[in-house]
């Protein structure tokens, strides 16, 4: 079971004596004064058909203010973890009980429910309240362009060909415990991890070569994944289970087979790829390259921030690509 809110504040309930403590405090009385807002989160967190009874889990207002301590202070999953073990106000802004202390894979796990599309439409809740209190004032924006990394390595070919290979091959590994359909497959992720260090240490003359071996290897690893698909189909007795597996493969073997086609295009054929076609990511897909000047590089999204002349942000537009700053228009 999920309660919506946590009933009764403790008595323990304490922030500290520090410009961040009274941050806190402030942000809390704000949220409590807009309750509405957990009615747009719950959709995400509470299942439906869920029963009345048993453990109680996180509560969606802790799960929705825990995104909030993570987001503010930028930490990890681990770290928020021992802060919400360790001090008395962060439970207390996250509104947890005595002897709840939520483990890093229990955070991640809620919180990454949260849809975007979630989060959209509780800004755009505060921001109509904010605006129709006049606490926003429109009749003078600034608009800024920037860019949201996303949490990738940068990229290269190689080592996107070799993710492809392992990760299919540990779906292939993995699918007896998760299924009950053991795939009697050769594993070549030992021989896609030599080829793929031999191409990023190699010299330039050498590279060609290696390609000519990893790529083939990834195209067996793709025939694999289809024989797989049509046996696990056969033999799995649990049709959800076996559709959800088959998805999945589906979803990397497609990424797979994208990473194959640049790197040939790029390798053998000589073509200067276009940053709108090619994959950077195969576990942040959506990533784009952001070229800033004639050099600087980034991988994330380009973001265009709205603000009035207090600074509070009263627009975010995430666009797609890499467009020039003088092209968004911003909707009266």
């Amino acid at each position: 079971m999920r309660e919506n809110r946590t009933a009764q504040a403790s008595i323990f309930d304490f922030y500290s004596q520090h410009e961040f403590g009274d941050f806190l405090a402030g942000l809390s009385c704000l949220l409590d004064d807009h309750p509405e807002i957990l009615k747009l989160v719950e959709g995400d967190l509470v299942t439906a058909g869920a029963q009345p009874t048993g453990r109680k889990g996180l509560a969606v207002e802790s799960i929705f203010r825990c995104l909030l301590l993570k987001q503010i202070t930028g930490v990890s999953y681990e770290m928020l973890a021992f802060h919400l073990s360790d001090s008395l106000s962060y439970r207390t802004f996250a509104r947890l009980d005595r002897d709840c202390r939520p483990g890093k894979s229990a955070l991640q796990a809620n919180i990454r429910r949260m849809t975007p599309a979630t989060l959209q439409a509780v800004f755009e809740t505060l921001s109509v309240k904010a605006f129709a209190q006049g606490t926003i004032e429109i009749d003078l924006l600034r608009l800024d362009s920037s860019v949201v990394k996303s949490n990738i390595a940068p990229p290269l070919d190689s080592q996107l060909l070799d993710d492809g290979i392992r990760v299919l091959s540990r779906y292939f590994a993995k699918s007896g415990c998760r299924t009950g359909v053991k795939l009697r497959l050769t594993d070549y992720r030992s021989a896609s991890r030599s080829l793929s260090a031999r191409i990023f240490y190699g010299k330039k003359a050498e590279k060609e070569s290696w390609y000519k071996e990893l790529i083939p290897l990834a195209r067996r690893v793709i025939e694999q994944s289809r024989k797989a698909i049509a046996q696990m189909a056969e033999q799995c007795r649990s049709k959800a289970v076996a559709q959800r597996w088959i998805e999945e493969v589906s979803y990397f073997r497609d990424l797979l087979e994208q990473v194959i086609n640049q790197t040939e295009r790029r390798v053998f054929h000589g073509e200067q790829v276009p940053a709108s076609e090619k994959l950077v990511s195969l576990f942040e897909p959506h990533t784009d390259i952001i070229i800033k000047g004639q050099r600087d590089i980034d991988y994330g999204h380009k973001i265009n921030l709205a603000s009035d002349k207090r600074g509070l942000i009263t627009a975010v537009m995430i666009e797609e690509g890499n467009p020039k700053d003088a092209e968004p228009e911003v909707s009266p």
